[in-house]
């Protein structure tokens, strides 16, 4: 397999004081992701980040220049731990079979913990800025050549199209099932998905 890792995103420069709190920036993410995957990204208003957050919606502008930074910065450092996971899966598993259950299990976990994120990564993603929408374009085709070269080496009857299809398949199933609501818990659903 050709060894190449993926790139790690560009974070932007943080907006407001250093000196504000670093849980209170984590719970605005969170709380803008949820309502966003809930609600719509066009439909959630600082304010209606605000007020799930306890805070007034001016306040947020604390910590964020606006919604669409929330939206960047959170698809970003999200990005940036997966690329982390992902370059280690590839380092760590040179056999392609472990190297692909691997890749999946970190997908799947990646997913399960973020649905929210997962969800936006996909139905939001035209918020994105040019720059960043082309990052994560780039890392979802890495990502997919990925598997499906471990696939292959694999799987050898199978032909690169046939891959390609499959790996797409795979990844269009997890994000479907954990973007929506389940009464499993997370360990099932992991399982199940996987």
């Amino acid at each position: 397999m050709e060894r190449t890792t993926l790139e790690v995103p560009e974070l932007p420069p943080a907006s407001g004081s250093p000196k504000r709190r670093p849980q209170r920036r984590d719970q605005i993410l969170r709380a803008a992701l949820k309502l966003f995957h809930e609600r719509g990204y066009d439909a959630t208003s600082m304010n209606d980040i605000g007020a799930a957050t306890g805070i007034t919606g001016p306040g947020i502008y604390r910590h964020f220049a606006n919604k669409q930074e929330i939206l960047e910065v959170a698809v970003l450092e999200a990005g940036a731990r997966a690329v982390e996971q992902v370059n280690r899966v590839v380092d760590q598993n040179p056999d392609p079979q472990t190297r692909l259950r691997h890749l999946v299990r970190s997908f799947v976990a990646l997913a399960i913990e973020n649905p929210d994120l997962t969800v936006m990564g996909v139905r939001e993603r035209r918020h994105l800025t040019p720059s960043t929408r082309r990052w994560v374009d780039r890392y979802d085709r890495r990502h997919r050549e990925l598997w499906e070269d471990a696939l292959l080496q694999t799987r050898k009857e199978l032909t690169p199209d046939e891959a390609h299809v499959m790996v797409r398949g795979a990844a269009s199933l997890c994000i479907g099932a954990v973007g929506g609501k389940t009464p499993l818990d997370r360990q099932a659903l992991a399982g199940l998905v996987e």
